[in-house]
């Protein structure tokens, strides 16, 4: 169930459930962004990727809580992969109790088709108590993502990086991709198997 609710209080419910996210930004071609403001994202279920949100386009959350949404493969709360170059604005938002059976249990970014320009910016948000089967409670990352003034707490992972983790890797056409930018960003409590 998405509910957005804006400053007057009105608000829209959206249903998402089967293969697909609740909400879904997927036009490349229209080269459009889609912004969520003062928005809830809670308790969805995808069958492969992306609980709360599945993005291949330009994308702003502002004020958004994704909470309780799972998948069973990558991006719990957020899956975020695309071929063209796009970014994700993620301002003063919480990402808590997300669910990815594989990798990314709050957030997945990943470029495809080797064109690696996925990126992510997070400013002011929260990351807690997400869990991965796998990789990345918090974040699973191969592309590129800037993290500021955030904090990540009580996330887990299977296997490697409770909060988050990194796979750098050589793409020919224009390098190593898979960084990560950390300023001022706390982490507690968040654990890997």
């Amino acid at each position: 169930e998405v509910t957005a609710v804006d400053s007057a209080g009105n608000f829209t419910v959206i249903r998402g459930e089967n293969a697909s996210a609740a909400v879904m930004n997927s036009n490349v071609t229209l080269d459009k962004t889609m912004t969520l403001t003062d928005t809830r994202i809670t308790n969805n279920a995808a069958r492969l990727r992306g609980g709360g949100i599945f993005n291949r386009d330009e994308l702003s959350l502002e004020r958004v809580t994704l909470s309780g949404n799972t998948s069973n493969s990558q991006g719990g709360g957020l899956f975020n992969q695309s071929a063209v170059a796009q970014s994700v604005m993620i301002v003063d938002s919480t990402f808590d109790a997300n669910v990815a059976a594989v990798s990314g249990g709050a957030i997945y970014n990943s470029g495809i088709g080797g064109n690696e320009t996925s990126r992510i910016s997070i400013t002011g948000s929260t990351l807690s108590n997400n869990r991965a089967g796998v990789q990345g409670g918090g974040l699973y990352n191969s592309d590129f993502v800037t993290v500021l003034n955030s904090t990540f707490s009580g996330n887990a992972a299977g296997s490697n990086g409770g909060a988050i983790f990194n796979t750098p890797h050589l793409n020919p056409a224009i390098g190593t991709v898979g960084s990560i930018d950390i300023t001022n960003a706390t982490f507690t409590q968040n654990i890997s198997d």
